[in-house]
C-alpha cells in the first residue's frame, strides 16, 4: 500500500490456513521496476492471530521518495518464501473409538450445492472467497472414507451418494431404507451426512432419478429415519445404528433420537437451532472426528467473538446434549524448515494500509495506475510424520489502499525466471 507522504508498504493477510499452523515466519524482496528501487530483503513473524487480523502484518516503509511524484505504469516484483513455521499436532479425538471398525457399515451422504434446498453451513472467516459448501462436503466424505480405510474398514462395506441434482441416484429413502435393512453381519451400522438442512435440522437432498433430466428437493427429518430403522430391522434382531450429522441445527437429531429411543448414538456438529462452520478444505467438525484438526472448542477460543460452535451427541444412554470439550492442550512441534511439497500455498491480494495514513485525494485520482506484480514459486512444505498426511493450506495476502486486486495461483505451479534473475509467478495485480 501507499499512503499519504508517498511511502510504500507490504502487508500479509493469512486468507486461508490449516487450523494446525501455530507460527509462520515469512520473508520477502521487493523490485520496483520504473524508479528502479529494490527493497532488502525484510522478515515477518507472526503467530495465527497476527496473520489473520483484518490487517495482517506489516513490513518496514520503502522510504521510496520517487513514488510522491511518480505517475504511469508501475510493475512490482515480489519475491516470497516461508522461511520457518511451528505446527500444532492434532489428538485422536476420543469419538473415534465409537464410529471407527472393521465390523462395521458405512454409508456417507452429502448434499450441498445452488439446487439443493435448505441452509448451508457458515465459511469461516479465514476462507478465500469462492470456495463452496459443496466443495467442503466433498472433501469431509474423502477425509472420513480415507481415515475408514486406513482403520481396517474393507473398502465394500463404505457406500457413497452425493444429492445435489447432477448426479443420478436411488431416492433417498430407497437408499436409506435399503442400507438399514440389508445390515447382513453387521455390527452396528454409520450413516453419515454432510450438506444443507432446514432450521430444524431436517437433511435437505437434491434428488435426481435415473434416466431423468429434472431433480427434485427431498427433506428426512430425524423422526423419520429412526421409525424407518424400527420398521426395517424386526425386534430381536435390531443393529446399533449411528448417526454423523455435519448440517446446521445438528443437534435436533440427538433430541429427536432421546426422544424416539434411538438403539445407538448420534454425533452433531452443532446444537439444536445453531451454526456450524466450514472451510473449503472440509467442516470443522468433521476434521476435528477425522483427526485433521483441533476441535471446534478451540476454534471458537481463537475466533472469539466471530463464530462459536458446541458439538452435541446423544448417547447410548439416551442422553442428549453437549459434548463435552477435550481436556488436553496442544503442544506446538519444534520449528521445522521449509521443503518441497504440496501442503503450503502462497498467495497475494492487495490490502489496506497497516498505518492510520491514508492516500491523499490527489494520490487516488491518479490511482489509474497499472500494478503487476510476479514473484518466485509457491513456497511450499512437508507437513510433520506427527500429523499423519494431514495438509495444512495457507494463502497470505498483501493488499493496496488504492483497491488493487490480484489472481492467486494454485500451489505448485512454476514459472520461468525473469531477465532481473528472479523467478516470476504468483502475482497479477491491476488497478
Amino acid at each position: 500500500c501507499i499512503d499519504a507522504t508517498g511511502n510504500f508498504y507490504v502487508s500479509f493477510r493469512m486468507e486461508k490456513g490449516g487450523p494446525e499452523v501455530d507460527d509462520l515466519r515469512l520473508r520477502f524482496d521487493l523490485v520496483l521496476e520504473e524508479p528502479g528501487y529494490a527493497c532488502r530483503s525484510e522478515l515477518l513473524t507472526g503467530g495465527l492471530r497476527e496473520w489473520s487480523r483484518p490487517l495482517g502484518v506489516a513490513s518496514h516503509p520503502t522510504a521510496c521518495a520517487v513514488l510522491r511524484t511518480y505517475e504511469g505504469r508501475l510493475t512490482l516484483r515480489l519475491c516470497v518464501d516461508v522461511e520457518d513455521f511451528a505446527l500444532v499436532p492434532p489428538r485422536p479425538p476420543s469419538v473415534w473409538s465409537d464410529f471407527v471398525g472393521a465390523h462395521f457399515r458405512y454409508l456417507l451422504l452429502s448434499a450441498a450445492g445452488d439446487d439443493v434446498a435448505g441452509r448451508p453451513e457458515q465459511m469461516t472467516p479465514l476462507e478465500v472467497p469462492g470456495s463452496t459448501y459443496a466443495d467442503a462436503c466433498a472433501s469431509n466424505v474423502a477425509m472420513l472414507r480415507g481415515l475408514l480405510l486406513q482403520h481396517g474398514v474393507p473398502s465394500e462395506s463404505i457406500r457413497e451418494a452425493t444429492y445435489d441434482g447432477e448426479s443420478e441416484q436411488l431416492h433417498p429413502r430407497e437408499l436409506l431404507e435399503g442400507f438399514l435393512q440389508d445390515a447382513g453381519t453387521a455390527a452396528k451400522l454409520v450413516v453419515y451426512f454432510a450438506g444443507h438442512a432446514t432450521d430444524e435440522g431436517a437433511w435437505c437432498f437434491r434428488w435426481r432419478p435415473h434416466g431423468q433430466r429434472y431433480s427434485s428437493d427431498v427433506v428426512v427429518a430425524p423422526q423419520e429415519l429412526i421409525a424407518w430403522k424400527t420398521a426395517q430391522q424386526p425386534i430381536n434382531a435390531r443393529v446399533p445404528l449411528e448417526v454423523i450429522s455435519e448440517c446446521v441445527s445438528a443437534g435436533a437429531w440427538c433430541t429427536a433420537a432421546k426422544h424416539e429411543h434411538l438403539q445407538g448414538r448420534v454425533f452433531a456438529a452443532c446444537a439444536p437451532g445453531s451454526c456450524a462452520w466450514t472451510a473449503g478444505h472440509g467442516s470443522a467438525f468433521t476434521t476435528w472426528i477425522v483427526g485433521k484438526g483441533p476441535s471446534p472448542w478451540e476454534l471458537s477460543r481463537v475466533h472469539s467473538g466471530v463464530m462459536r460452535q458446541e458439538p452435541w451427541e446423544c448417547s447410548q444412554l439416551g442422553a442428549a446434549g453437549p459434548m463435552k470439550p477435550p481436556s488436553f492442550e496442544h503442544t506446538a512441534l519444534p520449528r521445522q524448515k521449509a521443503t518441497a511439497s504440496p501442503a503450503l500455498s502462497l498467495g497475494s491480494t492487495a490490502y489496506a494500509s497497516p498505518l492510520a495514513s491514508r492516500p491523499t485525494s490527489a494520490m487516488a485520482a491518479s490511482a489509474r495506475t497499472s500494478l503487476t506484480a510476479t514473484a518466485p514459486p509457491t513456497a511450499r512444505w512437508a507437513p510433520s510424520p506427527q500429523l499423519a498426511g494431514g495438509r495444512a493450506a495457507l494463502g497470505v495476502s498483501a493488499r493496496a489502499a488504492t483497491g488493487w486486486s490480484c489472481l492467486t495461483p494454485r500451489s505448485g505451479q512454476r514459472r520461468p525466471a525473469t531477465a532481473a534473475g528472479m523467478p516470476a509467478r504468483l502475482l497479477s495485480l491491476t488497478g
